[in-house]
């Protein structure tokens, strides 16, 4: 926050993180507590080259900026009006829809 302060002269309010996959347990962007880093700990495995990195960066941020909200941004809630035409992959769809598969899974809930 310091280099940010001093090369804009502005100071964050908050900060956001961009995480890939939510693994279906967010309906939308949300606030990073305890409980939403855990959760998102949990499924690192559905994007592993990009979720176990910014998995930890709110810990970083939090120990290094304490009195700053974090916000989670999740590119599967991005996605998840996106039509069935887009999302399918062209395969049976008892595969599709027995294991739901699907481009960018979205939550059920």
């Amino acid at each position: 926050m310091h280099l940010l302060t001093q090369s804009t002269g502005r100071t964050p309010n908050a900060v956001g993180h961009r995480i890939v996959h939510d693994g279906g347990l967010f309906r939308a962007h949300a606030v990073l507590d305890d409980a939403a880093i855990a959760k998102l700990d949990a499924v690192n495995d559905m994007a592993p080259l990009h979720n176990p990195l910014p998995s930890t960066w709110p810990m970083v941020c939090r120990k290094l900026y304490p009195d700053l909200p974090q916000v989670a941004v999740f590119d599967t809630v991005f996605h998840a009006t996106i039509p069935d035409y887009a999302y399918t992959y062209a395969i049976p769809g008892w595969i599709t829809h027995g294991l739901e598969i699907r481009k960018l899974r979205v939550p059920r809930h």
